[in-house]
């Protein structure tokens, strides 16, 4: 596998596993424009959000699939 590709291959594998966590937390961390502590705040995921982010992980699985990666 070339580098270019290995690089592209881990950059949607990683968004992939970060979309599923939140997913499977059921919570997503929002960045925010305000002075607390860390920046953020912690949003339950509405059912909304979660077809949202089960689309995005559907739409980077097939991005990996056209890659010649399969995660289970």
């Amino acid at each position: 596998m070339r580098l270019d590709k290995l690089a592209m291959v881990n950059r949607i594998a990683t968004e992939r596993a970060d979309l599923k966590q939140q997913l499977d937390h059921g919570k997503i961390e929002v960045a925010i424009n305000c002075r607390t502590q860390d920046g953020t705040f912690t949003q339950l995921v509405t059912p909304v959000v979660r077809e949202e982010l089960r689309s995005r992980i559907r739409a980077l699985d097939a991005d990996l699939k056209a890659l010649g990666v399969v995660i289970s």
